[in-house]
C-alpha cells in the first residue's frame, strides 16, 4: 500500500473511531505498524497522536457557534464564567493534571494494566446500558448541560485524564460518567464532544513535535482526511442517538470490551 492511500486511511479510521467507545489510538497504532512493518512503536504513537488534529479541527468547526459564544461570553466576564465554560475549564485542569499524574507513577505501562483498566470500563459500560433501559430511564437522563457542576468536570476530567493509558477509550469513559451523573443520553454524548476540543488540540500539538519526519505531506492528508470524516462522524452519532435504542448498543460493545480485555489478560500472562 502507498503512504498517500495509507494516510486517507489512517484519517478515516480516526475520524470515526474517535467518537465511538474504543480507542482510536489503539487502532491507529496498530493499523499503522502493519503498513509500515518497519516502523517503530514510537513512530506508530507519534502519528497516532498527531491525527487527532484533524478530529480537533471537525469538532470544533462542528460546535463552533457554541464554542465561540462561550468564548465571548468569557471574555466579557472570566470572573463569572457560565457553567458550561467553568465545566470545560474544570474537567481539562483536571484532566492534564491526571494525565501529569499517570505518566510520572506509570512510565512504564503494562499490558495488563491497561487490560484491567479496560475491564472496568466494560464494566461500566454494562451499567451504563442497564441503567439505559425502560426499567431505569425514568430516573435518570434528565440533566443537560444547564444543571452542570464542579463535581461533574471533576469525575469527567479524571475519567479523560486516564484514557491516557493504551486501550482505554475516552469516549466510552466520559459518556458512562455523564450517563451515571443523570444526563440525557444526546447530552452525554455532546458534553463529551465538547470535552474533546482542548484534548485534541494538545494532543495534535504534542504529535506535531512526535512526527519522525516531520510535517510530511502525508500528515497532513491524514489530518485533513480525520477532520472531515470525524466531521460527518459527529453529526450521525448525534443523530442515531435520538432514534436508536441506546442501551443495547451500550451493552454491546461494553461486552466486547470485557471480552477483548479478558483476552488480553490471559495471552499477556
Amino acid at each position: 500500500m502507498s503512504e498517500i492511500l495509507a494516510s486517507i486511511l489512517v484519517g478515516i479510521i480516526q475520524g470515526i473511531t474517535e467518537w465511538l467507545p474504543i480507542s482510536s489510538e489503539g487502532i491507529i497504532t496498530i493499523l499503522y505498524l502493519m503498513i509500515f512493518q518497519e516502523k517503530t512503536i514510537e513512530n506508530a504513537l507519534g502519528f497516532a497522536i498527531w491525527v487527532h488534529g484533524g478530529t480537533a479541527i471537525s469538532v470544533t468547526v462542528y460546535f463552533r457557534n457554541e464554542l465561540s459564544s462561550l468564548f465571548k461570553e468569557f471574555i466579557k466576564d472570566p470572573l463569572h464564567p457560565s457553567p458550561l465554560t467553568a465545566f470545560l475549564i474544570t474537567s481539562t485542569l483536571t484532566s492534564i493534571i491526571v494525565v501529569s499524574a499517570v505518566i510520572f507513577i506509570l512510565k512504564d505501562i503494562s499490558e495488563s494494566i491497561s487490560s484491567i483498566a479496560m475491564l472496568i470500563i466494560g464494566l461500566l459500560m454494562l451499567f451504563t446500558g442497564i441503567m439505559q433501559t425502560n426499567r431505569f430511564r425514568r430516573s435518570l437522563g434528565i440533566r443537560n448541560a444547564n444543571t452542570i457542576n464542579t463535581k461533574d468536570a471533576i469525575l469527567s476530567g479524571i475519567g479523560q485524564g486516564f484514557a491516557i493509558l493504551p486501550g482505554i477509550s475516552r469516549s466510552a469513559t466520559t459518556v458512562s460518567i455523564f450517563i451515571f451523573r443523570g444526563f440525557e443520553k444526546k447530552e452525554a454524548l455532546r458534553l463529551s464532544f465538547l470535552m474533546s476540543v482542548p484534548a485534541s488540540w494538545g494532543a495534535a500539538v504534542l504529535g506535531l513535535f512526535s512526527l519522525e519526519s516531520g510535517l510530511s505531506i502525508s500528515a497532513i492528508l491524514a489530518l485533513i482526511v480525520s477532520a472531515i470524516v470525524g466531521f460527518f462522524a459527529i453529526k450521525l452519532i448525534l443523530h442515531i442517538a435520538e432514534i436508536i435504542n441506546f442501551s443495547i448498543i451500550v451493552f454491546s460493545i461494553g461486552s466486547l470490551i470485557i471480552l477483548g480485555s479478558v483476552l488480553q489478560l490471559l495471552f499477556s500472562g
